[in-house]
C-alpha cells in the first residue's frame, strides 16, 4: 500500500464533486456545458458515481509535496485513509473519464439507453380560444 508521499498527492491535485446521475438530454446538455471549462472533467467512479472532477493544485501543496498547512489542514485532509484512497484500489480509478464534448457524444453513442424516453404528451385545444395547451399534472 501505497502512503501519502508515494502518490503524487493525487488527492491534493483535484476537487471531486458527486452529481446526481445524468438522465435526461438537459442533463447531457448540462454535462457538455462542464465539460467545456479548463481543468473540469466529469467522472463516473467505481462506485457507480457521478461527480464533477476540478483539476486544480491544493495552494497550500508545496513544491516537495508536503502540506504547509499540516497542523491546521482542514478536516476532509486529517480524516483521509490511505487504505481507501483509489491510489491503492486495484485497476482504474473511474469507469468513465468525460473531458470534453465529443467525449460526452461518443459515450451517448454507446449508452443511448441511459436517456430517459420521451415521453408522449398529449397536446390540448382551448375551445374558448383555440390556444394549445399541455396539461402538466397529466401522467
Amino acid at each position: 500500500m501505497k502512503n501519502c508521499f508515494e502518490c503524487n498527492q493525487e488527492c491534493c491535485n483535484d476537487v471531486i464533486v458527486e452529481i446526481d446521475q445524468p438522465v435526461t438530454v438537459e442533463d447531457w446538455e448540462e454535462i457538455k456545458w462542464k465539460v467545456s471549462h479548463e481543468n473540469v472533467r466529469v467522472i463516473l467512479d467505481n462506485d457507480d458515481d457521478w461527480c464533477v472532477e476540478f483539476l486544480t493544485k491544493c495552494k497550500y501543496l508545496g513544491n516537495d509535496g508536503k502540506c504547509t498547512i499540516y497542523g491546521k489542514r482542514p478536516a476532509v485532509c486529517k480524516n483521509h485513509d490511505p487504505e481507501t484512497c483509489v491510489v491503492n484500489g486495484g485497476g482504474s480509478y473511474y469507469k468513465v473519464i468525460l473531458e470534453n464534448i465529443g467525449d460526452v457524444e461518443d459515450y451517448l453513442k454507446k449508452h443511448l439507453e441511459s436517456l430517459e424516453e420521451e415521453r408522449e404528451v398529449e397536446v390540448n385545444v382551448c375551445p374558448e380560444c383555440g390556444c394549445e395547451f399541455v396539461d402538466e399534472d397529466e401522467d
